[in-house]
């Protein structure tokens, strides 16, 4: 009963996220954040591509579109600068998802897949696309992207919503 009680309230403060943070729509691509040469895998030549874009800014056109998709999808943290740690995020995905640890779903990596997380892709999908970088949210959008359809976007806040909840065990 105690685990019940303690879904619900789960499922009721995430309700209560999604109807109170205006969602965005985002145009799905064939890209995946991560992916920076574009082979359809995550690996260790990703991460080394990171590396070689370390002090680039993600900029965008006046379409709201990135200028160099490379950049835009090498920035995993979503902090609008690609640094080391985004070549260790990708390269610690690469290792952890051959393995048997499943980190999709934990956006705040804290270890575990709860409604922190769901909050904080709702927030993420709530910024003004050309502004996300310098909005303060710390997001590995690698984790986020758990439809693995190259955006975050509704889809995965409500996957990690039904897997927070245990209402699906996998993505």
């Amino acid at each position: 009963m105690k685990k019940f009680v303690t879904k619900l309230v789960s499922a009721a403060a995430v309700a209560a996220t999604l109807l109170s943070v205006p969602m965005s729509a985002g145009a799905a691509s064939h890209y995946q954040y991560g992916d920076i040469d574009h082979d359809g895998c995550i690996d260790s030549a990703d991460a080394s591509q990171a590396l070689c874009l370390v002090g680039q800014t993600v900029t965008f056109k006046s379409t709201g579109k990135p200028v160099k998709n490379e950049v835009y999808y090498a920035d995993v943290d979503g902090d609008g600068v690609i640094t080391k740690k985004d070549a260790q995020m990708i390269l610690h995905y690469y290792a952890v998802i051959g393995g048997e640890q499943n980190p999709l779903g934990d956006v705040n990596e804290d270890g575990t897949v709860n409604v922190a997380d769901v909050i904080l892709v709702n927030r993420w999908n709530s910024s003004d696309k050309k502004h996300k970088s310098g909005n303060g949210l710390k997001i590995n959008l690698i984790n986020a992207n758990v439809d693995r359809n190259s955006v975050v976007d509704d889809n995965d806040s409500e996957l990690i919503m039904e897997y927070a909840l245990e209402i699906i065990d996998e993505f």
